[in-house]
Formats: structure tokens, C-alpha cells, sequence
């Protein structure tokens, strides 16, 4: 079974958002470091431990790169330039056809945009709608595979999840961890008891 903690996030001192304008303009972006600002902006606003820029960044040039998959990171900007979202998608060439995904391949449990919290409690299917049209017109990639997404974080709907999907075979399930528990509390009996007799094994 594949888990993420939940953790917490530094927006207690985070400015007031405007909400003035949808999404103005979406920026495809090929290079981490360009990406770098809107990223951070983001990343302690609404977004999983999975989507950060250091550990994503760390996977593209240890991994990404030497499996030719290039970065294809889609931010949306409202009018007055702030950054409302930002897909951070890896593209690659597959049976002819370019395909993105989430950066991270395998190696990342969880996968999400990285959101502004205002606009992810506020966003409609008809901002989905114009953000992806705006990814199809820059004809930056053929295939849109957004997999191992969670329905909700931090109970916030995910917006990405709520499109007509197939079913996953990982539901993403959360582990809570209380601070100070001990350990075994963390872990089922059942769980434990595999684990003794792999060990013996």
C-alpha cells in the first residue's frame, strides 16, 4: 500500500490574496530555475509534500533527464501576474506520441498541482476547461496522463480529480501520524506480523 503524511504547511503569514480575474495567461516553462519563483510561491500555499521544487528538481536531473523526459511545467497567471496553479508535468516521447505526466515518475506517492489556496477552493470545471485549452493550443504534448492523484488534500476537492477519470488501482490512502506517538501505533498488528516473517524469511 503506498502512503504520504500529511504535514504541515507555513501559510499562517501569507498575504491576502486578489481575486480579481481567472486565469489571464499560462506560461509553459522548460527550464526548472525560470520556474523557480512561481514554484516556491506556491508550494507552501496548497500542494503535497511530493510537488516540492527541491525534490522534484533533485528527480529530474538524477532520473528525468537520463530517461529523456524533459520538464513541461504549465503556470497560470491571473491579471495581475500572481501565480494561480502550476503543473509540474515531465514529457516524454512514448510509442511515437509525446506524453506528459507528473514529475516524479514512480518515485513520488501523491501527485497534484501546486495551487494557490484561494483559487483551488474557488476553482470551477470552466477554469479547468480554459487552462487545459491553453495547453492544447501551445501543442506542447500529445497525451495528458495525470495519475495517482488524490480526491481531496487537506479536505479541499482536487480540482484535476474531478474530470471524468478511470478508475485507480492506488486510491492514495492517508496516513495521519500524531506528533509523539510511538512508533508501533503508526502500523496495523497484520502489518506487523508481515513484516516479522519477511524478516525471518
Amino acid at each position: 500500500m503506498t502512503m504520504a503524511a500529511a504535514i504541515d504547511r507555513r501559510t499562517a503569514g501569507a498575504p491576502a490574496r486578489s481575486r480579481a480575474g481567472r486565469i489571464a495567461r499560462v506560461d509553459i516553462v522548460t527550464d526548472l530555475a525560470e520556474a523557480q519563483s512561481a514554484w516556491r510561491a506556491l508550494e507552501d500555499e496548497f500542494a503535497t509534500p511530493y510537488q516540492r521544487y527541491d525534490l522534484l528538481g533533485h528527480w529530474q536531473s538524477l532520473v528525468g533527464a537520463r530517461e529523456n523526459a524533459a520538464p513541461l511545467i504549465a503556470i497560470a497567471y491571473d491579471g495581475e501576474r500572481r501565480p494561480l496553479l502550476l503543473l509540474p508535468l515531465a514529457v516524454k516521447r512514448e510509442h511515437g506520441v509525446r506524453v506528459a505526466r507528473f514529475m516524479g515518475g514512480k518515485h513520488t506517492t501523491f501527485n497534484m498541482a501546486l495551487w494557490d489556496s484561494e483559487f483551488v477552493r474557488e476553482a470551477t470545471a470552466a477554469d479547468l476547461a480554459e487552462f487545459l485549452s491553453a495547453l492544447r493550443a501551445k501543442d506542447v504534448a500529445d497525451v495528458l496522463v495525470l495519475t495517482q492523484q488524490p480526491r481531496h488534500w487537506h479536505d479541499i476537492l482536487n480540482p484535476f480529480a474531478t474530470p471524468p477519470k478511470q478508475p485507480c488501482a492506488n486510491d492514495c490512502p492517508v496516513l495521519s501520524m500524531v506528533p509523539g506517538d510511538p512508533p508501533q501505533n503508526r502500523i496495523s498488528n497484520s502489518f506487523r506480523r508481515r513484516l516479522k516473517g519477511k524478516e525471518r524469511k
